[in-house]
């Protein structure tokens, strides 16, 4: 999620043991300025929470960290029925003023988010992720099929299980690792 952690905690022990690692990066939460706060899965977070464009540069060029993007926009919950639950943004149609986002709508916002965030990357690193961390570790066919259109033809979800030579690479399983 691009929290500071991975570059005071995480890093120097890659380092030590010459371990690569992937990184996976919010673009909404990495454009919030300094001093601000980040609505980090609805809980306000302020901005030094967070790696520093300067951190990332500085683990991508050891060798040892490649960044992938995380969406831009995508890590939180969206409104997805009249009943006002929210769901995953990546793989819900959006629902607001009585109708639900039709497909050409979704597929666009998809779309969008996935290249705001690849550019953005690329724009601060020097180079296009092609490694796409799903939020929430949840993908589509149509979703992934974006994915591979825009350069990421590799991304993870949160499947059980460890990734064999049988699984596809659009659908790497990971772990979540917490505290």
């Amino acid at each position: 999620d691009g929290l500071k952690d991975v570059y005071t905690r995480a890093f120097p022990l890659l380092k030590l043991f010459n371990y690569p690692a992937v990184i996976a990066l919010v673009g909404t939460w990495l454009n919030v300025p300094n001093g601000q706060m980040v609505d980090y899965d609805n809980t306000p977070l302020a901005r030094d929470h967070f790696v520093t464009w300067d951190e990332v540069r500085d683990m991508q060029r050891s060798g040892l960290i490649e960044v992938a993007t995380h969406a831009y926009n995508l890590h939180r919950g969206i409104i997805a029925n009249p009943q006002g639950n929210t769901e995953p943004a990546a793989i819900t149609r959006f629902y607001a003023n009585g109708r639900y986002e039709s497909d050409n709508e979704y597929l666009a916002r998809i779309r969008n988010d996935l290249s705001s965030s690849s550019q953005l990357i690329a724009r601060q690193t020097g180079k296009a992720p092609r490694i796409l961390v799903w939020p929430y570790g949840r993908s589509n066919l149509a979703g992934q099929q974006i994915a591979r259109e825009l350069g990421m033809s590799i991304t993870f979800t949160l499947e059980d299980g460890a990734t064999s030579g049988k699984t596809p690479l659009i659908r790497t399983h990971r772990y979540l690792v917490e505290n």
